[in-house]
């Protein structure tokens, strides 16, 4: 199972009880993974394991703009909100589990990848989203 940001809203959706407007091939892919469980095909709930994976989840998972200058992280996903600036992120060589080390905090964030310094705005920041390392 890859996670999404559709997956990840999906989960804290359930958690906080707010209204769910996931796709369908979504639902059916947490349906599939044991995350959630349906009932008459309308209420859907947190399962025990997906109660567990979305602690874990918000336990590890961070947007760039909290990570601290020379912490190293590994990128989980980006936000599609914006298409054009996803599509941008990706042609600089941000993508899913790529690392990435954040060299500054101000004027804006800079991020090292494989070898590249990116400078960007702290809302850009924002939405990139990376696993702290352990």
């Amino acid at each position: 199972m890859r996670l999404t940001e559709e997956l990840i809203e999906l989960l804290k959706g359930l958690e906080t009880g707010a209204a769910i407007a996931a796709q369908p091939d979504v639902i059916e892919e947490a349906a599939h993974e044991g995350l959630i469980a349906s009932h008459n095909h309308q209420e859907i709930q947190l399962t025990d394991l997906g109660r567990e994976k979305l602690k874990a989840i918000n336990a590890q998972l961070f947007s760039a703009d909290q990570l601290q200058v020379q912490e190293q992280a590994r990128i989980a996903y980006i936000s599609q909100r914006n298409y054009a600036r996803f599509q941008k992120l990706l042609s600089f060589g941000l993508s899913v589990g790529v690392p990435i080390k954040l060299q500054q905090r101000f004027p804006s964030f800079v991020v090292e990848c494989e070898e590249t310094q990116i400078a960007l705005e702290e809302e850009i920041a924002r939405d990139i989203f990376v696993w702290r390392q352990a």
